[in-house]
């Protein structure tokens, strides 16, 4: 029960009747009741909101929480920051290019033709591709990028991004982004560019692949870009969105993508309030064509639309072609769009020898299928010539065991942004990429190329042939034997066939006996792989010269004792008689000298 602390409540509450009393109590128990169940149901329903934070985003969920983090303090250089009207004139030196948004400043009146450049349905990319815009007196149709350089600008605002969203991711989108504004650059280098905030879209809409988180990541990439690469950022999102984060709804067409007029009123004075105002870079401003008035859809006209589908044109030639439901091999194929006819699926197909790159909106997928279209949806498809490759090898051949050799790839064609990836036996090597690779190969190893779906030239590696001689030594003498032996790789060393001195031998091993003196050249053969030959030195063996008759030494005796030799004596005139020899040889004749 409450304590019932006032004295005049009191005292009307014992006023009543017992059967009032009884009433006012039950009522007041009924309310504290109510208190308390909308309470437990507030409670619950923030703590499920705060569990469904992750859930993916729809156009019609509330789990969307505001999220354009822009840091105006670090890009405070790069956003424009508010300043005085710059009035009229500043409008009438600005081209404003982009998609349907940008188109609709024209449609609406708000703009005249010859300051807006753009194309409804287009992503970003298209700025470079499509001819959209057109001139009098001219029969040419001419892209974004180059319809800047034709009209001069003081400065350029763009505005691109929400064609982009249901494909592509923010580092796709930026890439693309920063290569028109490049283009831009270099085709009309005088211009000042500023980079709009993509538009966010309401809460209901008719495009659930669209998300505001899409869009606030695009926007925040878009910021940082400009202050990396000198643009400047207007920050329209502050303008046109609303406390839930969502396109305001006073803004949003029907379809909850597209601007009203009220709302594009509002982003052109936005414009002037946040000038960019430098010196005028321009050289001429002469000579300036007048634009030739295009049929440009509105997005909230009731007319019928239609989804138009084409195949690039390059100097009077296609490159593929079309096909779908009903009809293939045609360069152009339109479909009127009715409530029982929303939805159309196109392929591109490359001619022979072509491949597919994108469509005109940025979409990469050949095969792509539009629906819920709820304005006129114009696309081309792009082809290029396919890239071609040749590989080549420092070596096709390697010994038994394997080596190393290194293979080089040659593209020819448009090669876009591939990389060539190698295969081995028919198997992707991983973490092997580039014009260049090293590989350890043994015989018999395959290998090829890859970029994109261009498959190069097959190098087998083939076993190489080897043939040497091995001697048992490089001289002998007649007689001797000497052992040839053949080694080698890749060959039969069985069927090597030697020549030793002219004669013929068969087989690995051969021992040959030396049979001829001199220099014997020693060659082999097999299979057409010759080795080096060797000379084996022959010689004949010395002849033994026969040793000399010793002369025998006599038996040393006594010295025998020398006789003195008589002196010769006067002869005898008496006498002439002469003594005969003595009949004893050895007997030595010697005179006594006392007879």
């Amino acid at each position: 029960m409450f304590a019932l602390k006032n004295n005049k409540f009191s005292q009307w509450l014992e006023s009543l009747l017992p059967i009032e009393r009884k009433a006012v109590q039950v009522t007041a128990i009924c309310a504290a009741v109510f208190l308390v169940v909308l309470i437990g149901t507030i409670s619950t329903v923030a703590i499920l909101s705060g569990g469904n934070e992750n859930q993916p985003e729809n156009s019609s969920s509330a789990s969307y929480v505001n999220s354009f983090p822009l840091d105006e303090d670090e890009l405070a250089d790069t956003i424009l920051a508010k300043t005085q009207d710059a009035g009229q004139e500043y409008l009438d030196e600005t081209l404003f290019i982009g998609d349907s948004n940008t188109a609709a400043l024209y449609e609406y009146g708000l703009l005249p033709l010859n300051q807006v450049a753009a194309k409804v349905g287009i992503g970003v990319e298209a700025a470079l591709t499509d001819e959209c815009c057109y001139f009098k007196d001219d029969q040419k149709g001419y892209t974004i990028v180059e319809t800047v350089a034709k009209m001069k600008p003081r400065r350029v605002i763009a505005c691109f991004g929400t064609n982009d969203a249901p494909y592509h991711t923010t580092e796709e989108f930026i890439a693309s982004y920063r290569e028109v504004l490049q283009a831009i650059e270099e085709s009309y280098p005088y211009t000042d560019i500023i980079v709009s905030a993509v538009y966010p879209i309401a809460r209901q809409n008719d495009y659930s692949n669209i998300s505001m988180s899409t869009i606030d990541s695009y926007n925040q990439a878009l910021a940082e870009m400009c202050k990396e690469d000198g643009y400047k950022f207007l920050n329209t999102t502050e303008l046109l969105k609303g406390s839930d984060g969502y396109l305001q709804s006073g803004y949003a067409n029907k379809d909850g993508i597209h601007l009203t007029s009220q709302a594009l009123k509002a982003v052109l004075t936005y414009v002037r309030e946040h000038a960019y105002e430098t010196e005028d870079r321009r050289p001429d401003t002469s000579n300036i064509p007048e634009r030739r008035k295009v049929a440009i859809a509105s997005s909230s006209s009731s007319a019928s639309l239609t989804a138009s589908y084409y195949v690039e044109v390059t100097d009077g030639k296609t490159y593929g072609t079309l096909k779908g439901n009903g009809f293939e091999n045609v360069t152009s194929q339109q479909f009127k769009v009715t409530e029982d006819a929303n939805e159309f699926t196109v392929t591109a197909v490359p001619k022979e020898g072509y491949e597919f790159v994108k469509w005109s909106d940025g979409v990469t997928t050949a095969t792509r299928t539009d629906r819920n279209i709820t304005q006129n949806l114009s696309v081309t498809a792009v082809f290029r010539a396919q890239a071609s490759i040749t590989i080549s090898a420092s070596k096709d051949t390697v010994g038994s065991s394997g080596d190393n050799v290194t293979f080089t790839a040659s593209v020819s064609g448009n090669r876009g942004d591939k990389t060539v990836v190698w295969q081995l036996n028919g198997q992707t090597i991983s973490n092997k990429t580039g014009d260049s690779v090293t590989l350890n190969v043994i015989p018999g190893d395959k290998v090829s190329a890859v970029i994109g779906d261009t498959v190069s030239n097959t190098i087998t590696i083939k076993q190489s042939q080897s043939l040497s001689i091995k001697a048992g030594a490089s001289s002998c003498t007649l007689g001797q034997t000497v052992r040839f032996e053949a080694q080698g790789d890749g060959v039969d060393l069985d069927d090597v066939v030697w020549n030793i001195g002219g004669q013929q031998y068969t087989g690995r091993v051969v021992d040959y006996v030396a049979s001829t003196a001199g220099n014997i050249t020693v060659s082999a053969s097999v299979e057409g792989v010759s080795a080096s030959s060797v000379t084996l030195q022959v010689t004949a063996p010395a002849t033994p010269t026969p040793s000399p008759t010793p002369t025998p030494n006599p038996t040393p005796g006594p010295t025998p004792t020398p006789v003195p030799t008589p002196e010769p004596s006067e002869p005898d005139d008496s006498s002439s008689t002469v003594p005969e020899p003595s009949a004893d040889p050895g007997a030595s004749q010697v005179t006594d000298p006392q007879a």
